[in-house]
């Protein structure tokens, strides 16, 4: 009596009921707990799979009749993507906020916290079914049919225009984690599906606020010039090369989406095994999920900075200059460039400091005048010189500097 939990129910009818009870394969069996749960689950899933039916008949409905030759182009663009931009969130809501939502509505929610399955085990069962019918009708399905569309209607770019499907695929389960998440705190599927909609707003807010505090007073600039200068490295290594920047970019989004759905699950684990949630634990949880966007969206952006900075930094632009004052010298008097130097004449220039004669010593540097590349640049045409620095270590450094074309024959 005394682990009793009474409750009554906030709805009346399973909505979950109907068509999916008829399948044998779904029926609970005398044994086997696990098999069970999930089964249990995939028929609370009901609504999402109805909403992925229905999709899926008006998205072949839309192609049959745009498949006729005299059918508009572009008119088929525009209602295939609103097809697409209507199911994506719909599904996902659904998909998130259905499970706990129908078993709140049951009023069997808190007593299966005293089933001898652990409350672990249950909730790694509604967290794996409810990604995994996520993924399938939220993310597979939207992508196989608009693979499947050209084939049978002309379109005005020859496909539909999807975001890369890595970056679809974690945009979903981040959709999804939150709004099972949300679920869990607030117990109602209606409740939960509204505080989603205000929610997942406020963490891009706070990710875009994040980002541009990074981006106008992000640190991290005079640590990597510091590293620069001591190791001799080229600010392309820090990384790998110009042409990496969107890597990094995509690893730092990933990551970070990756370590905001670990909190996100953490927290509706905790909230799963409460029975009530006060509304001090909610505002709790919610606070740390928005610091905890912020912090993961202010660290990448300011790294990034920093590296951009770099091509800016101190030891690059007093070598720049000391470059410009030998390269513009050498054109007045011969009219070309010398295709090398030692540091003793670029340090008889006088620009160098310290930091910039530690950061060069011992290394070679190379000129190359590229004739095709002329600008006009603030009434003044101008010239650029590539300039490559190797370093005695196997790193290599390069960049344009500009001088006056007037000079150069």
């Amino acid at each position: 009596a005394r682990y009793e939990v009474k409750a009554i129910g906030e709805g009346g009818a399973p909505i979950a009921s109907g068509v999916f009870e008829r399948l044998v394969v779904l029926r609970s069996r005398p044994a086997g707990a696990i098999a069970n749960l999930v089964r249990k689950e995939i028929r609370l899933q009901q609504p999402t799979f109805l909403i992925a039916a229905l999709f899926a008949a008006v998205w072949l409905a839309a192609m049959l009749f745009f498949s006729v030759p005299a059918a508009r182009p572009d008119v088929a663009n525009v209602v295939f993507t609103l097809l697409l931009v209507s199911y994506y969130p719909l599904a996902i809501l659904v998909c998130g906020t259905i499970s706990i939502g129908e078993e709140t509505s049951l009023g069997t929610r808190s007593w299966h916290l005293t089933l001898p399955v652990s409350s672990l085990t249950q909730w790694a069962v509604k967290v794996g079914v409810t990604l995994a019918v996520g993924g399938l009708l939220a993310v597979a399905l939207p992508l196989i049919l608009a693979r499947f569309a050209p084939s049978f209607v002309a379109l005005p770019a020859g496909e539909i225009q999807l975001p890369p499907a890595a970056m679809t695929a974690l945009a979903a389960g981040l959709l999804i984690v939150i709004s099972f998440w949300s679920a869990t705190l607030f117990a109602h599927t209606v409740r939960a599906a509204v505080a989603v909609g205000i929610f997942v707003p406020l963490l891009w807010i706070a990710a875009a606020l994040a980002t541009l505090i990074a981006q106008r007073w992000g640190p991290g600039g005079d640590l990597l010039t510091y590293l620069m200068v001591a190791n001799q490295w080229s600010p392309q290594d820090f990384l790998a090369g110009r042409s990496s920047m969107r890597r990094m970019m995509d690893v730092g989004t990933y990551a970070s989406g990756t370590a905001l759905v670990l909190l996100a699950l953490r927290q509706s684990l905790i909230a799963f095994r409460a029975v009530l949630m006060d509304r001090g634990r909610i505002a709790r949880f919610g606070l740390q999920l928005v610091a905890a966007t912020m912090v993961l969206s202010f660290i990448p952006v300011s790294y990034l900075g920093a590296v951009q900075s770099q091509y800016r930094s101190q030891p690059v632009r007093e070598l720049e200059s000391a470059l410009q004052q030998i390269s513009t010298a050498s054109l007045a008097a011969t009219g070309r460039i010398p295709e090398s130097m030692d540091m003793a004449e670029i340090e008889a220039t006088g620009y160098l400091s310290d930091a910039t004669r530690r950061w060069l010593a011992g290394s070679r540097v190379s000129l190359e005048l590229h004739n095709n590349r002329i600008q006009m640049e603030a009434g003044e045409t101008v010239r650029y010189v590539l300039m490559r620095v190797s370093f005695p270590n196997g790193h290599a450094f390069g960049m344009f500097y500009r001088v006056p074309a007037q000079l150069s024959r």
